[in-house]
This record gives structure tokens, sequence and C-alpha cells, in this order.
């Protein structure tokens, strides 16, 4: 929580999923069953800003982030021999306020309510179709005005961290996607870390339980970093159970 209240960020996150359903086909030529393809990127910056406090032992700070979303959705029924694409992104910016106070010399301890203003830019679906038996075409880059990018759900994150002066050390805990309501569409998770700096060198390492459908996913990672007092890099690598490896690398500008 208090490395992300830093300098400039950046991130992208992409996914695809495809799900291919058997069952029978009227005609040899027509593909069997039900095939759909989907697949999103997002990409989001974000800076942030400081507001003075009077008080040593507490700050705030808000985060002004801006997102583009790109999604996409194919499907092909063989039922009824159409062949559906939906293409839709949308631009917006949002603002996040975050609470940093300590207690003592070595604990402080934040909290970020995410997405507290979110204001959207632009919005578009565009909807392909034909059917595949006759030709004929049933949309052709129609325009979809009514569609709008679904405003992310308000959500609380806190953190704990222990770092005692001059040790290098740091040691940390993290709740992540504390819903206000009952929806359950932020996946919960609970997160430990322990960093060790020898200058410029950082070491990390730790520990996560994601919220799955039915169960806990437990995320192990250690990785290495670059401290210097304008610039940070960090790769990493995250092992869960039958999922696959994840290399992670980010870096940032601090001002």
């Amino acid at each position: 929580l208090t490395s992300r209240w830093v300098g400039l960020s950046t991130s992208a996150d992409a996914y695809t999923d495809l799900q291919i359903v058997s069952g029978t086909a009227a005609s040899e030529h027509v593909p069997v069953g039900t095939v759909s393809l989907d697949a999103a990127a997002t990409v989001t910056t974000g800076f942030k800003i400081d507001l003075d406090s009077s008080l040593d032992w507490i700050s705030f700070g808000v985060n002004v982030n801006a997102g583009y979303l790109w999604e996409m959705t194919t499907a092909y029924d063989s039922t009824t021999t159409i062949f559906d694409t939906e293409l839709c992104n949308g631009t917006a910016v949002s603002l996040d306020l975050g609470i940093l106070t300590k207690i003592g010399t070595s604990v402080k301890v934040g909290a970020v309510v995410n997405d507290l203003l979110w204001f959207p830019i632009t919005s578009k679906r565009t909807l392909y179709s034909k059917d595949l038996t006759t030709g004929i075409v049933l949309d052709e880059g129609t325009i979809d005005d009514s569609w709008s990018a679904l405003r992310p759900v308000l959500a609380l994150d806190l953190g704990v961290a222990f770092a005692p002066p001059d040790s290098g050390m740091t040691l940390a805990a993290d709740l992540h996607g504390i819903e206000f309501t009952r929806d359950n569409k932020v996946p919960f998770s609970i997160r430990f870390g322990f960093e060790q700096v020898y200058k410029p060198v950082a070491f990390r390492f730790g520990a996560a339980f994601r919220e799955k459908t039915s169960y806990y996913a437990v995320d192990l990672s250690g990785g290495i970093g670059l401290v210097l007092s304008w610039f940070n890099m960090d790769l990493n690598l995250v092992y869960t159970r039958n999922e696959p490896l994840n290399l992670g690398f980010s870096m940032g500008l601090l001002f």
C-alpha cells in the first residue's frame, strides 16, 4: 500500500478465454457446437498528489488514474449458424483516496479507497454478425450508442508495515478488495511481504491468498529490485499451483 503512493505508475492487463461446447451439427459442413472467444486488455497510468497535513503522524494522498479498456467477444453457434463479434472500448478517469498514519518510529498503517470518484470519458460498442448458412450480413459495424462501461466497484484496501529505522527491512501485510456492497465483484486477497534492502539492491519475498470461485489460491513470490532516490525497478516471479508461472517487471520514476 505504501509503495503505490509514490511517483508515476503504469500497468497493463490482458486475458483471453476460449470455450468450445460440443454438440450435434445438422450438416457436416457446419462446425459442431458453440465456439466462443473472449479477449480484453486494460492500460492504466496514474500519479499521486500529496495533501498537506499539519500533523507529522498522518498524511493524505489522492491518486489520479486514467485508463483505457478494450474488449472483444466473438461466438459461433451451430444451431443458428450465426457468427457474432462484439468490440467494446472506452476511456475513464478515476480518483483514489489514501491515508497513511505512523505509529512510533517503525509502524505504518494505511488505507486506500479505490475508485472513490469515476468519470467515463468515451464508451463505444461495435457489433458484427453474419448468418453463415444464407450469407446474409446482419450487422456490419453497427454502433450501439446505449452501451457504456460499468463503473468499478468501490472497494477498500488496508495495510500495515513494520520497518525499523536504518535496518533496510520491511514486513508488510495487506487486505485487498473489501467491498462496500454485498455484490462480491472484487476478488478478496490477503498478502504478506518481506523486503530487505542493501542499497541499491532490494530482495523481496511474499505470499498471498486470493479468492477464487470456490477456493483460495496461494501465490508464492520472490524478486529483486533496484532502489535509487529517483528511480526504482522490480523483477519478480510468482508461483501458483496449477497455474502458469508468472514473471513480473515494473519501473517507476520518483519526483
